[in-house]
């Protein structure tokens, strides 16, 4: 933003006789922000014969300063604006350098320092910039037990297995006695044909019971 400084220097030439030079300010200090802009006046005074004068800047202040009118001609009082302008890719930092009045053909020689501080502001939020500790929030962990989960058979398998189981094992029995019978008559009569016949139908329907068992349950 452009804007008028609140300083001015006053130079007086042929005050103090005719080769004197004199300053009201040794030192001018501005403090800006890169891409600002500002002015200031110096005011000659001259208490001698009309002349020129000629201004020139330090290398330091040869990027910030400009100098409206470098060679007035001062009969007995002029004021020369000087405008300041930081670059916009300044960095924060401290620049000095002296402005330097020349008068009576180079007779008459004076200068002043011109300081300017470059300040880079930090952004704020809502008018105010307050940094705030980062909040923490602990959450609780809880202890997971590792279960190892075993192969499970389901109820209705585990059931037909246990059916099956136990019509075989009655099966079984039910043959291994008829076998003993079978060969105690073998043994001990063995002309009862009716006998032995009736025996040979029921080992007959026992093995058709268990094959009907075991394809049922496949």
């Amino acid at each position: 933003m452009d804007r008028v400084a609140e300083i001015e220097e006053h130079v007086h030439i042929g005050r103090k006789g005719t080769d004197s030079i004199e300053f009201d300010r040794d030192e001018l200090k501005l403090s800006l922000q890169p891409g600002e802009e500002t002015s200031f006046t110096v005011t000659i005074s001259n208490y001698t014969i009309p002349t020129h004068v000629h201004f020139a800047l330090d290398r330091e202040l040869r990027d910030f300063l400009t100098i409206i009118n470098e060679n007035p001609y001062v009969r007995t009082e002029e004021k020369i604006p000087i405008v300041v302008r930081v670059p916009k890719d300044s960095t924060e930092d401290i620049y000095s350098g002296r402005v330097h009045v020349i008068s009576g053909y180079g007779s008459v020689k004076g200068s002043f320092t011109v300081t300017i501080s470059v300040r880079v502001e930090k952004p704020e939020m809502n008018g105010r910039f307050e940094e705030k500790a980062p909040i923490r929030v602990s959450i609780p962990r809880k202890s997971i037990k590792r279960i190892k989960i075993k192969d499970k058979v389901p109820l209705g398998i585990l059931n037909k297995k246990t059916k099956l189981s136990r019509d075989v094992l009655v099966a079984t029995g039910i043959t291994s006695l008829i076998l003993i019978f079978l060969t105690y008559l073998f043994i001990f009569n063995p002309a009862s044909f009716g006998i032995s016949l009736l025996t040979s139908i029921l080992v007959m329907l026992l093995v058709f019971y268990i094959f009907n068992i075991y394809r049922g349950q496949r």
